[in-house]
Order: structure tokens, then sequence, then C-alpha cells
């Protein structure tokens, strides 16, 4: 990390090192690296490579997710929405927190996540991207109910759009049993976004 700077204009071995060793710990899917100065940096990024990518500009996310503190971070943050409330560019769907929420059965997942895609269907836009993290870390440590990101995913990539993992509270083993919070959900997001202790960055589109 001592001789790691995340300004690209200075190009070096060490990035490309480190870029082969984080692709290695990847599906082959996500395949191309943007090296970026912050979470924040990261996820906005990751919006307007979802954004180029289907040329749409309706985000979905869950609530109480956190996205980082630019504008374009905040606009998609439950968590940091405050007065003004949900922008007109945002669907926020119900957290699936099969303790705390509406469904609490053993298929909570799916329950969520038949509700999750009526509002994303009712829509008269189409969804750009579907954001979230694998564990709501500022809303509590709230892991998502089990199959919710599968069916969610499926729905999204159904209208076009992209999913990004946002992982930077939850990547780089800090979950224990995986690597990436996504795997334990069994999917491969579009985008992941990565940060904290480590240089952040978007991976992901081909």
């Amino acid at each position: 990390m001592a001789k790691l700077n995340t300004n690209t204009r200075y190009l070096y071995d060490h990035i490309n090192e480190y870029s082969a060793n984080l692709l290695a710990c990847f599906p082959t899917s996500l395949n191309k690296i943007f090296l970026v100065n912050s979470g924040s940096d990261a996820s906005g990024l990751a919006l307007r490579l979802a954004r180029k990518f289907t040329v749409k500009r309706k985000i979905a996310g869950v609530e109480h997710g956190y996205h980082g503190n630019t504008q374009a971070g905040i606009e998609i943050s439950h968590y940091k929405f405050g007065g003004k409330g949900t922008s007109e560019n945002v669907l926020c769907l119900p957290i699936p927190d099969s303790y705390r929420g509406e469904f609490k059965t053993e298929n909570a997942g799916l329950s969520f996540s038949k509700d999750a895609i009526q509002r994303i269907n009712n829509l008269e836009e189409k969804i750009v991207a579907f954001i979230a993290e694998p564990i709501v870390g500022c809303g509590g440590q709230v892991p998502l109910a089990k199959n919710y990101l599968k069916e969610i995913y499926a729905a999204i990539r159904n209208q076009g759009g992209v999913c990004i993992s946002d992982e930077v509270q939850t990547g780089f083993g800090k979950l224990g049993d995986v690597f990436w919070g996504f795997q334990q959900h069994d999917v491969i997001p579009d985008i992941v976004i990565l940060g904290k202790r480590t240089p952040n960055w978007s991976s992901g589109l081909p």
C-alpha cells in the first residue's frame, strides 16, 4: 500500500500487478477495473457506466441503503435522503429484512422480490440499474433475505438494466466465509463497488 498511488495519470507496474491480483478473485465476467479516489467516487462511476450502457436514468435501490456522500451517491441512498425525500430518478424498494420486515417466513426473500418486481413493472420508465449492499451496513447490518437478489437481478436484466453490488462494507473477506458479499446470494453482478482500507474502484461491464 505504501507503494500504490491510485492517481492513474502516473502509470507504473504496481497498478497492473494489483489489478491483476484483484481480478483473479472475481468471476471471469468481471474483467475491467477503474481505480478512483473513494467509495463515493466508485458509486458515482458505477452509475455513469450504467446510464451510459442503458441510456436510461431511473435507479432502483433498497431502504436504508448508503452508497456515498457525493450528490450522485446521496440521491440513491435512502439513508441520506433527508427532508427532500426520494428523487424522481430513484425507486426505493422495501428492505428485504426477514427479521423485522413485512415477510418473515422461510421464503421471505421470494415474497420481498415478488413485491419489488411488481413495483418495478408498474413504472412507466424502465430501470437503468439496481444497486444494493449484500448486507445493508448503515441501516443496521441487515442481511438481504435469501433468494431476493437472484429474483431481482433477473427482473432488472430482463428490462435491459444492470445490477450493482456495493461491497464497500462487505468486500475483501469482511463477511468471513466468502470474499465478496454477493457470493452469499449465488449471483454475479454486472458492476461491483469496492473500498475501505483498499483503493476504491468499480469493476464490471466488459
